[in-house]
Formats: structure tokens, C-alpha cells, sequence
């Protein structure tokens, strides 16, 4: 939340929205301008495409009591007229919330910020809308963990949209109990038209953009879903994830799903890691390297050789100073024979030349 600057304030309808390019998926959250028929973006955010549906796997759903009975306790003081603007900034940062836990959850952010719309126009404030979507998203849950093992962590270059149906059907055909996990790709209010990305951030916080900012901005077309149900919109991203063939794989470093287009052979994801400002990818690239130069041999018969000659310093066996002249050497000769210009037999006949017995 952002204590500096009040909530956006909903136009007559508030709703969310996302569109996808090859790479990239973007998620709004939408109300309509003060002009007739304009758009205004209250929430835009980008991320790579298959985050939403990956991050919401991991969502914590059991917060869901405790936030709507803060909600609950929100709409009552404000029909009751206590500290109205506390009382939505409350609700606002509830909404920011589940946003930063998953996009997926903008339809669920849409309908705590609509409190507002319905307070501003006279009507009936509730939960009724609310408790519906937080049933649903803890009823999909499991469903597309199902679908992350099962279908998604696929390594076969097959299309996955027939795949998807096929399987769909013959679990059905079975009366299996595992075909309620296979959602209906049906969802409402597609439109194409013009969309853009590069200005990545919570409007309308950002919606003063520097110089640098605005030529990051590309202008694109792509089939744009607008939804307040939280089914159209994770039904429409799940549909766009099999259509553009994205499977998911399990990072190395953290365990956890992500998506990957393509480059099959992607084993960290981009997720920061806890505590830290390095991510998945760079320390599990780290790591990968220093366990192959404990693998390498050439590296590994250079360590034991080390560890001896160092050893004869502290029995008076060699001086400070022979020592520096042979682990210069050893080291030339090790980087020789890691880049194939030594055997590895002539390295190790080397390092045992002035073996002691």
C-alpha cells in the first residue's frame, strides 16, 4: 500500500482485464473515464507469461477468514459513517494484497474496490460477491496443481491444445473423477484491439512516467479479456497458456513451479528470492557452476595435490615460497587441462611428480 496517496477511485463499473503477447501477460484492473466511453487504468502490471496461474499455486488461501472478516468489519463501520476513508484504505490494502500475491486474483481485488463504487452510488454494501470469488479461487486451487503435474510439466513437443481436449475427454469417457480438474476454456468479453506494455507499475502512482519510461512503452494487438468473474479470467489465461504451448517445470533452486516458452532446458526461475535481491536464475547458475568445478576432475586432482603440498609447509617440507611457485604452475597447468590442451593423465603425472613417499 502506498499511505502517501489516497486509493484510485472507481468511474461507474470497475473491472479486470488481461492480454498476452509470446512473452509477456498483463493484467489491469479497469473503471470507465469521466468521459463517456474512455477507459481508465487504476492497476497495470506485467510479468512473464505462466506467473499468474504459477503463483497462485502458492497463494496462502487460508488468510481468506481473516480478510473478510477485516472486510466485514470495514463495511460496517462505513454504513455506520465511522471513518469512511480509514475504512477504504483498509479495504484497498486488502486488494493490493492478494494483487501482489498473484494477478489471478484481480477479478477478487476488483470486487473489494467496487465497495467503493456501490458506497458512492447509493447502494447495498456486501460480502456476497467477495465470498463467492475466495470459495472459488480455494476450490481451483488443487484443481491446477492437478493440472501443473499432470498436464503442464509436459517434455513431449506435442500441441497442447489438442492435448488438453483429449484427455479432457478421455477422462470423461471414464467417468473419471479427475475430469472436473480439466476447466471449460469458456470465458466472456474478448475483444481485440490495442494494448500495450512497458510501463510497468501500479497506476495511477506511476501515471507520471519519465522520458526513459515512456520509450519503453510498445504498442501491440491482442485479444483482450474484460471480466468481473474471477472463472472468465482464470479460464481465459488458462486457455491462452495451452494455446501459446507454455509448459511448466519445477525451478531447481526454490521448488516451485514456472513457465517456459521454448527454451525447454530453463531449470531456475526469475522469482527474488526471500531475503535477498538475487533471484532463482542467478543463484542456482552459481551454484550449478561451482558443483561442476567440484566435478571437474582436472579441478579436483589440483585440490588434493593442494592440500598436500600445503601440508609439507607446516612439516618443513617445502617453504612459503617453493609453495607459491608450484601452485602457480599447478594452476596454469589445471586451466590447461580443463580447456583440453593437457590430458588429464599428464596433469596428474605432473602434480605427482615430486610425490614424497
Amino acid at each position: 500500500m502506498y499511505p502517501f496517496k489516497n486509493p484510485p477511485a472507481p468511474t461507474n463499473r470497475i473491472w479486470a482485464a488481461c492480454y498476452m503477447d509470446s512473452v509477456t501477460e498483463c493484467f489491469e484492473i479497469r473503471t470507465e473515464a469521466k468521459t463517456p466511453g474512455g477507459i481508465f487504468t487504476l492497476y497495470h502490471k506485467e510479468y512473464p507469461i505462466g506467473t499468474a496461474l504459477t503463483e497462485f499455486l502458492y497463494a496462502d488461501l487460508k488468510v481468506f477468514p481473516a480478510h473478510l472478516g477485516n472486510i466485514k468489519t470495514c463495511l460496517k463501520e462505513i454504513r455506520a459513517g465511522n471513518d469512511v476513508d480509514t475504512q477504504f484504505l483498509q479495504l484497498f490494502s486488502i486488494a493490493l494484497y492478494w494483487l501482489r500475491c498473484s494477478p489471478a486474483f484481480a477479478p477478487l481485488a476488483a470486487s473489494i474496490q467496487r465497495q467503493q463504487l456501490y458506497y458512492e452510488q447509493g447502494k447495498r454494501l456486501g460480502t456476497d460477491e467477495i465470498e463467492r470469488q475466495m470459495t472459488y479461487y480455494t476450490e481451483l486451487q488443487p484443481k491446477l496443481l492437478y493440472l501443473a503435474e499432470n498436464f503442464f510439466e509436459a517434455s513431449k513437443p506435442e500441441d497442447m491444445t489438442a492435448r488438453y481436449f483429449a484427455q479432457r475427454q478421455a477422462l470423461g469417457e471414464k467417468g473419471a473423477a479427475e475430469w472436473n480438474n480439466y476447466l471449460p476454456l469458456s470465458y466472456r468479453e474478448v475483444s481485440y484491439g490495442p494494448v500495450m506494455k512497458g510501463a510497468n507499475g501500479f497506476f495511477p502512482y506511476d501515471d507520471i512516467l519519465n522520458e526513459e519510461q515512456r520509450n519503453d512503452i510498445q504498442d501491440f494487438f491482442a485479444d483482450t479479456l474484460d471480466a468481473e468473474r474471477a472463472e472468465d479470467f482464470t479460464q481465459f489465461i488458462l486457455a491462452e497458456y495451452i494455446r501459446r504451448d507454455l509448459r511448466f517445470r519445477v525451478c531447481k533452486f526454490c521448488g516451485r513451479y514456472f513457465g517456459i516458452m521454448g527454451n525447454t532446458r530453463l531449470e531456475f526461475c526469475d522469482r527474488l528470492i526471500d531475503g535477498s535481491t538475487k533471484t532463482c536464475k542467478e543463484m542456482g547458475s552459481l551454484r550449478l557452476y561451482e558443483k561442476r568445478k567440484l566435478e571437474e576432475p582436472a579441478i579436483r586432482e589440483y585440490k588434493r595435490s593442494y592440500k598436500a603440498h600445503n601440508a609439507r609447509i607446516r612439516y618443513g617440507l617445502m617453504t612459503r615460497e617453493e609453495f607459491n611457485t608450484w601452485s602457480q604452475e599447478a594452476r596454469r597447468k589445471r586451466d590447461d587441462c580443463v580447456a583440453g590442451k593437457l590430458s588429464l593423465e599428464e596433469f596428474v603425472a605432473w602434480l605427482d611428480s615430486d610425490r614424497q613417499s
